[in-house]
Order: structure tokens, then sequence, then C-alpha cells
């Protein structure tokens, strides 16, 4: 036999105020609520206190029936019981204690840092209000000094969320006022600093850069100018001298042409699609909620006519002007060596390439204008550097990568080129020395008399023909040079087309891969959440089996009452008359027979039903029980001796007392209230009832029409 020691019975009085040693009053609720027929709520009770007071369930089980049979061993039971709810008390508290401890222990005054991120730690996991953690830490150190752990440790650590929490703590008080001046003292810094001021009611649009920022005034219709403005912006959205003309024309006049010219600009990067386009230029275009269907058909009719010229025209920057790396065909060197002293620089060829003649009538028309607009875009640029950074990063990748490409290029160009003229070069120079040399040696060599007959014509020819299979040879091998060129070309465009064919590969494989984990985190969930529902439905299951047991226990309880009141009538019509019996402790359910019984006043409660429903066969009984208290109450609460109370308790008792006659006389032909003394009790209580027909009569007015 386990006994509770006093440090157990401390900690258990700390914990649970209101819990007794002997016995325990949420078993004595749980019983009552089943008696007076509360399911739910004894449910509800066991769920909530008693299974989580007693975890062990067949401890609890044993428990409960040495409770209900009255059995000497309940206390000892429940002395067992609460030693072993103590020990686990002690230890939970015991890890609490150590969790807090091990974060205080270690930390040192001049350490500000330390201290905040410790005693911020601790009061978040506590509580969300602060000032709670202090009567937390205090609770603690009452039950450290209790068990006898750590006792030191843990009041030295609520001392210092004391103190924390209220601030009185020194180093972190003088740390939070320093941050405080500091911040006050950058706020009165901020004040006095010089702000850049830009006056954009200063800046003035020429009419040229008007016209490229608006539409023509006729366009009156939605659909057209949200059309308008995409062809006006299309080709210009790279542009960052435009770009920063249309933002001060907005910011001047407050329009809405930046935001539109933004929205293109991040449709094209990011290759929208055309409802995507459409609808986000018509909510710039149009302030409110706008929409109809014949202008959206008649919007996506125009885009689709339109679209097809702006991506077939060439754009009017340098930028769209790039090539694309499979667009690249490196050329073979020309055969001519061109004379190198009239050649351009390549730096100036590039800005000669790149820039337009402008035309003489606008450039003599707004000299000072442009003057003005560079001076204010400057300024404007220096503002606008974090609207803009994105833009001009993305253009400056772009340049670096055109550069490095004309760079390879042009390696590689002139590096076949020298080859080729040095080839050239070597071929010629071989020829003129064979020359040279066999014309020496012939004119070196005596001629001899005997050989007079001089054949010239067939040297010439043998040169000749060596000549022509140089030249041949030399073809041959240009032939060869480009052919090899163009294998290279071939092999290089299909190592391309190899590295975006894997690459399109790694993409599908990680989508698939990516679609199979929300495929299977779908089905994860989908299974914990059939899993929650079959505890669900098992939990169910018990609550209906436990109520049948109940219901079924009841049912054979009135069958036995049924069989021993037939058993007493067949006695008593094989005896005779019935006889009064003698009862020492009269019973307040059943009516005493004393005197003569008018057996058409006195009835049973079942011919009572049927005289009010009018009906000759019983099959309301299950639905009457169960609907009857209602009826009870409604009779109780209209009766002319009801008293008033606070807390209805005495109207339950006579609910109570008046259900039970109700119940044990159902069948009962001799019952009468009206000498019972279930009658006399609910007088008592101070309620008045002097017949059972208006309670009937209520019930079938009620529950059957």
């Amino acid at each position: 036999m386990k006994i509770i020691s006093e440090i157990e019975e401390q900690v258990l009085k700390e914990v649970y105020p209101q819990l007794s040693l002997t016995e325990d009053f949420d078993i004595e609720r749980y019983f009552e609520l089943r008696k007076l027929g509360r399911m739910s709520d004894a449910i509800a009770l066991y769920n909530s206190r008693l299974r989580k007071k007693y975890p062990d369930d067949e401890m609890r089980v044993q428990l409960l029936s040495f409770y209900r049979s009255k059995d000497s061993r309940f206390g000892i039971l429940l002395t067992e019981n609460l030693s072993n709810l103590a020990m686990k008390t002690i230890e939970q508290f015991k890890r609490v204690i150590e969790y807090i401890t091990d974060k205080t222990i270690p930390l040192e005054k001049n350490d500000v840092f330390g201290i905040i991120q410790a005693c911020e730690s601790l009061v978040s996991s506590m509580s969300k209000d602060r000032f709670v953690a202090i009567g937390q830490t205090e609770k603690y150190a009452r039950l450290a000094n209790i068990i006898g752990f750590r006792v030191k440790e843990m009041r030295e650590a609520a001392e210092l969320i004391r103190l924390y929490v209220t601030d009185s703590l020194s180093s972190v008080r003088a740390f939070r006022t320093e941050q405080a001046e500091n911040k006050r003292l950058e706020r009165e810094r901020q004040k006095f600093a010089p702000k850049p001021v830009f006056d954009f009611s200063k800046i003035n649009f020429t009419k040229d850069q008007k016209d490229a920022i608006l539409l023509p005034s006729g366009i009156q219709r939605v659909e057209d100018k949200v059309i308008g403005y995409l062809i006006k912006y299309w080709h210009h959205v790279f542009d960052g001298v435009f770009e920063n003309l249309v933002l001060m024309y907005s910011r001047k006049y407050k329009t809405e042409h930046y935001s539109i010219f933004m929205t293109i600009k991040t449709a094209r990067v990011r290759n929208w699609q055309d409802d995507e386009i459409l609808h986000s230029v018509l909510s710039n275009v149009v302030s409110g909620y706008y929409y109809s269907i014949s202008g959206d058909v008649y919007l996506h009719q125009n885009w689709l006519k339109v679209k097809q010229s702006l991506l077939t025209a060439p754009d009017k920057t340098g930028l769209s002007l790039l090539p694309e790396r499979k667009r690249l065909i490196v050329k073979a060197p020309p055969l001519l060596i061109t004379d190198t002293s009239k050649r351009q620089n390549p730096k100036a060829a590039v800005s000669s390439a790149k820039t337009k003649p402008a035309s003489k009538t606008s450039s003599t028309k707004s000299v000072a204008s442009k003057k003005d607009f560079s001076t204010n875009a400057e300024k404007l640029s220096k503002i606008s550097m974090d609207e803009k950074k994105k833009s001009q990063e993305k253009y400056a990748q772009l340049k670096r990568e055109e550069a490095q490409w004309r760079k390879t290029a042009s390696k590689t160009m002139s590096s076949n080129a020298k080859k080729y003229a040095d080839q050239q070069r070597a071929f010629l120079e071989s020829q003129k020395r064979g020359a040279l040399k066999k014309s020496s040696s012939q004119s070196e060599l005596p001629k001899p008399k005997s050989l007079s007959p001089k054949k010239p014509s067939l040297q010439k020819q043998t040169q000749k023909e060596q000549i022509q299979k140089k030249k041949l040879e030399a073809r041959n091998l240009v032939k060869i040079q480009r052919e090899k060129e163009e294998k290279a070309r071939k092999l290089a465009v299909e190592a391309r087309l190899a590295e975006k064919a894997k690459d399109r590969e790694i993409k599908r494989k990680a989508k698939e891969k990516a679609k199979q984990e929300e495929l299977r985190k779908k089905n994860l969930a989908k299974q914990a959440q059939r899993a929650l529902q079959n505890k669900q439905s098992e939990k169910n299951a018990e609550e209906k089996k436990f109520a049948k047991k109940i219901q079924e226990k009841k049912r054979l309880a009135t069958l036995e009452k049924r069989k021993r009141l037939t058993a007493s009538k067949k006695s008593a019509s094989k005896r005779g008359a019935p006889k009064s019996p003698t009862v020492k402790k009269p019973n307040i359910f059943i009516p005493q027979k004393t005197g003569y019984i008018d057996t058409r006043k006195t009835r049973s409660i079942e011919q009572m039903i049927k005289r009010a429903t009018g009906k000759t066969y019983v099959a309301y009984k299950d639905v009457f029980f169960k609907s009857i208290r209602h009826s009870i109450r409604y009779i109780l609460e209209h009766s002319s001796g009801h008293k008033p109370s606070m807390f209805k308790s005495e109207q339950n008792m006579a609910e109570n007392i008046i259900y039970v006659f109700l119940e044990r006389n159902y069948d009962n032909p001799y019952q009468n209230w009206q000498e019972s003394n279930a009658k006399q009790e609910v007088e008592q209580l101070g309620f008045k009832v002097d017949n059972l027909n208006i309670i009937i009569k209520h019930w079938v007015k009620t529950k059957l029409h």
C-alpha cells in the first residue's frame, strides 16, 4: 500500500487546491449525471477530467467500480493514484526548473545582450503577457523550495525575470536608455539633414516629346486607348531616356503613363500571355471597375491583328537588336587581302552604325529646351535610381554579353584570316623562289654547241601546267579548310542543341519530381485526415455502445418490475381481494392503498396516455419518457405555489420526483397521485400539481400535434 508523503501532498495542494485525499468529487459528479440521465455531460466530464487525472485505463475503471459498489478498497486505490500523479507532476516541475536555470546560470551581469536574449526567450515561452511570467517563475521557485531541487538557482532566476520585466535591472535599463537616446539623436539628425528636392513643375516638354508620350485626342474608346498605348510603348520599353521622359511627365501632371509603361515593360520581360497584358494595361487606363463583353471581344480581335506587326517589326533601341546566340554564324574571311591603311577604327564603326542621322529641323528647333531637359534628367536619374535599378542591371548584363560575343567573333575571324593569308603568302613565296632558282640555273649553265635546236614552247607549257596544278592544290586546300570550318560550325550547333535538349530534360524531370512531391504530400494529408476520421468514428462508436448498455440496463430493470407486478397481480387474484399491506416506511412513489379506491378515477399512466391521445394501443413509452421532462418543467414553472429561486434546485428535485413517479407507476392501475407521498414532497418544495393529466395533456399538445 502506497502512502502519500508530505512533499507529494504539498505539491498536489499547490497544483490542485480543491483536491481531496480521501474522496474525489469529479467521480461523484460523474455518477450523479448518469443517474439524472445526462449522459453527454457525464461523458464530457469523463473525457476532460477523469482521463487526465487517472491516465491508466485499468486503474481508472477499477476505481470507478469500487466507488459504485462502495468497496473499502476505493480509498487505497485512490491514494495510490494520487501518489502516482504527484510523482509525475514533480518530474514535470523538475524538467521546467532545469530548463529555466540552465539558461540563467551561465549569465554574467556585464553581458547585456546575453541577459536580454535569455530573458526574452523565457518570457515568450511562458506567456504572451510579460507580467504573467513573473507569477510563473515565482510559482516554480516555491515548488523548487518544496521539492528541494535547485532552490537557490531558481530563486535567482525568478528575481532576474522580475527585474527584467519591470525594467529594474540596471544594465538592461542603461542599455535601453542608450538605445532610446541614439534613436532620438538620429531623428533630430534626419530633421536637420538636407533633403533632395526636385521640382517637377519646372520641367518643360516639347511638342515632339508630348506626341511621343500621349495618344491622339481623337481616340476616345477605352479599348482603342489600350491598343494605342501598346503600339506606342512596345518598342521603347528598353530605352532609358524615353523611360525617364515618361516618368517626369507622369510626375509633373500626375498621370498613369509611367505605370502603363512599366506594365508593358514587365510584360515583355516576363513574356506574359495576351490576357495578362491586356487586362493589366486596361486596369491602369481605367480607374475603378470596368468590363463589357463586346469591348473584351473587340480588344482581343484588334490585339491579334496588331501583335503580328509589332513582333515582326524591328525595335527602335539598340538592346532589342542584340542577336541571340543560337542565330550567330561566323562567316569565313574573304580570299582577297585588302589594304589595311584605309581601315576604320572598330569602335568608331560600331558607334557610327548605332547612331542615327538626326533631322536638321528637329535639332534647330529646340536647343535650349534640350539643355534644360538634360539637366533635369540628370537630377531625376539620381532620385529614381531605385526604381530603374532592375532594368539598368538587365541592360548592362545584355551589353556585356554582346561585347563578349563580339570579342570572340572578331578574334576567330581575325585568326582565320591571318592563317589563310599566311598560307597564301607562303605558297606565293615558295613559287617565286622556285622560279628564281630555275631561271638562275638556266642562265649559269653553258649552252652546248652540239645542241643547237631550242624548245622554249615546251618549257613554258610545263611551267604553266605546274602553276595551274599548284593553283588547283591551293583551291583544294581552301575548300578543305572551308569544309572543316563548316563541320566545326555544325558540330557547335549540334552541341548547343544537345545542351538545350539536356536542359529541357532536366527541367521536365524537375517538374515531374515536383508533381510527385505534391501528390505525395496530398496523399499524406488525406491519410492523416482519414486517420483522424477513423479515430473520431471509433470514439463515437464507443460512446454509442456505452449509451446502448445503459439503455439496455434500464430496459431490463423495467422488465423485471413488470414481471414483479404481474406476479403480484396473479397472487392477488388467486387469494381474492387485495389486502392492504403493512409498510413500516412508506414509499413516496407508490400510492398508499388505505380505504376505498375508486377504479374509475385511478388508472395507470398508460391508460391516461391512451385516453389523452385517443389511441387503443401503446406505442409512446420511449417517446413519452424522452420528452416528458419538458412538460413537467413547464407545469412546475406555472404552478400557483411556485417560489422563485436563483439556482432552481427545488424545481430540479420536484421534476425528478414526478419523473420517477411516472416511470414506476406506468403500468400500475392502482396509482393515486392525490394521496401519494410524492405529491406531498412536491408541495413541501413549493409547487402545486393537483393532477397528472395536466402534464400528459401538455405533452400530447406539444409533441404529438
